[in-house]
């Protein structure tokens, strides 16, 4: 068998994230390996980069599988973007050595979260970015960002309660502000479940002066619960570094 590299983009909205514990045709990976096996006539297994959440977007996902291809990976690539679903196409699919999986030695991945903040909220983008007027003061937001860039347990962002491996470092967190639209960039070596949209959360009330920036650090003690969850709608995975 050879070995397969795949970058992809998807719409998340219709979708219960990248896979369950389950298996449930209502995710990204269960499409995909319904398409690969009736190509390929083999059962496929793929190994993404990020297993996103529920609604989550990415427009740059990883993952690779194994595989006996009777034709090249670029008449497969095309194969695949006839027969998936609109809200999924596949970019690359490139031949790669034996040893690379696309779940492991990732040394970073960045999420992107939009915001429209126009007083009246654009219908046509309303599926990929949240809704948040007036626009939030970014001043205060980036002195409360400078508190959450480093190594830190993350393990109040997060419902997820776990005893091992919440410790995590956000290596950045930029800010791109147009006229009506805030953007948020985030990199990490990892991130645990839902962590971005309550960092974002977090960050959109101390903008509109509910919270003070200092409660970042109450809140990695333990004694001030995040900001609330943002929905998922404006959520992209846009980056993966090996």
């Amino acid at each position: 068998m050879n070995n397969f590299k795949m970058t992809l983009q998807y719409d998340g909205t219709r979708y219960l994230g990248w896979t369950k514990n389950e298996k449930s045709v209502k995710t990204v990976s269960y499409k995909l390996e319904q398409v690969l096996t009736r190509l390929l006539g083999q059962p496929v297994t793929l190994h993404a980069a990020v297993r996103t959440e529920p609604c989550v977007h990415a427009s740059c996902q990883v993952c690779s599988f194994e595989a006996d291809l009777p034709f090249s990976p670029e008449v497969l690539k095309k194969q695949m973007n006839q027969y998936l679903p609109m809200d999924i196409k596949v970019l690359s699919l490139l031949p790669v050595s034996g040893r690379f999986r696309a779940d492991l030695g990732i040394r970073a991945y960045t999420y992107e979260y939009n915001v429209c903040t126009a007083s009246v909220y654009d219908v046509f983008h309303s599926r990929y970015q949240a809704h948040f007027f007036p626009a939030p003061d970014l001043a205060l937001m980036k002195q409360a960002a400078s508190c959450l860039i480093g190594k830190h347990d993350f393990q109040s962002f997060s419902p997820v309660r776990k005893k091992k491996g919440t410790k995590k470092e956000l290596l950045y967190l930029d800010f791109i502000q147009n006229k009506e639209q805030l953007s948020f960039r985030l990199t990490a070596n990892a991130f645990l479940p839902s962590m971005p949209q309550l960092i974002v959360g977090t960050l959109l009330e101390i903008g509109q002066g509910k919270r003070s920036p200092d409660c970042i650090l109450s809140i990695f003690e333990g004694n001030e619960t995040p900001g609330n969850f943002c929905p998922s709608d404006g959520l992209f995975l846009t980056e993966i570094q090996y």
